[in-house]
């Protein structure tokens, strides 16, 4: 019998079937993966944790014992996503955030950072002109020859264009590389509104300016993604402002930061509510669109929902002296 049971065990785990499992992943101190440079520097006794999910491909073995487990989610992977180009969107995801984080903090400490330097496509409407054209993180840097520093100065070109119109379009990552133009066919307003439709969901880019005083670099090691934003910025901040935003308490932080300062919602909330209890974390702070869901999962661990920065820094605000508990 007990080979019998090995030999099922040993075909099991050559079968693959059609789910990717997401555990629970890491809890890490943001300030240890901070640093700054060309000014002065504080030290925190407590740690902005940013927080992170694992995914495996599954066997049926692998299947067998994940679906018991109630920490763990299990999705059916697209079929037509290739792993290799979504590990790339995650890594120029990452650095697009680290990026967002340094120049919100910096500019939040009173700072003057900012440089517009294009069009980031941030969505492309399915079926419209753009689609198949430009991809998620695109940069648009130029139109007919025109510089484009703004998601404004680039829907000012259009406008006056007509349905129809072929717009020479030149596009970069978001690192600056791999420039190259795309010809795009503009289509018609679906709202019926005169001008030239790309159909895409914009932000303008920004960037750093070369003169800025402070230098932030931020480790990120392997970790892709831009789920860790508002916890690098919180951790920017706090490093470069005297005292402790945490009060010497572990409070896990997820949730993007946006140049306007506005905090976006992030996936596998309940795997990183599960990482912040496991790492001892008092209070999480979540996108407030994650509320309900990472209450769900909180067994005691006070849960703070946040639109924006500015909420976040009321919230540590809000925080009582290390030792006394977070209600």
């Amino acid at each position: 019998m007990l080979l019998t049971i090995g030999a099922l065990a040993a075909v099991a785990s050559r079968v693959e079937v059609p789910w990717i499992a997401i555990f629970p992943g890491s809890a890490t101190n943001a300030e240890s993966k901070v640093a700054i440079s060309g000014a002065t520097t504080y030290d925190d006794p407590g740690a902005i944790l940013y927080l992170t999910v694992t995914q495996k491909r599954l066997d049926l073995l692998d299947w067998v014992r994940v679906s018991r487990d109630t920490t763990n989610a299990l999705v059916r992977p697209d079929p037509a996503e290739d792993p290799a180009q979504t590990q790339l969107a995650n890594r120029r995801l990452m650095t697009q955030s680290k990026s967002n984080a340094e120049l919100v903090a910096l500019t939040h400490l009173g700072y003057d950072v900012f440089a517009s330097t294009g069009a980031i496509v941030r969505d492309v409407v399915p079926g419209a002109p753009a689609d198949g054209m430009l991809a998620d993180n695109d940069v648009i840097v130029g139109a007919d020859g025109t510089p484009i520093t703004t998601k404004e100065s680039l829907t000012d070109k259009l406008r006056p264009m007509q349905p129809g119109t072929v717009v020479a379009l030149d596009v970069e990552n978001g690192d600056g590389s791999n420039r190259h133009t795309v010809s795009v066919t503009l289509g018609a307003r679906p709202n019926g509104d005169a001008g030239g439709y790309l159909g895409v969901v914009l932000e303008t880019r920004a960037t750093e300016k070369t003169d800025v005083p402070v230098t932030v670099a931020i480790d990120s090691g392997q970790v892709g993604g831009n789920s860790a934003g508002l916890a690098f910025t919180l951790a920017i901040i706090d490093q470069m402002t005297p005292g402790s935003l945490t009060k010497g308490h572990k409070i896990a932080v997820t949730g993007t930061i946006s140049l306007d300062e506005s905090v976006g919602a992030v996936g596998g909330i309940p795997q990183k509510v599960v990482a912040a209890r496991r790492a001892g974390a008092e209070a999480m702070i979540v996108p407030r669109v994650h509320v309900a869901e990472a209450e769900a999962n909180a067994e005691g661990l006070k849960i703070i929902g946040v639109d924006n920065l500015k909420q976040a820094l009321a919230a540590l605000d809000a925080v009582p002296p290390a030792g006394q508990k977070i209600s």
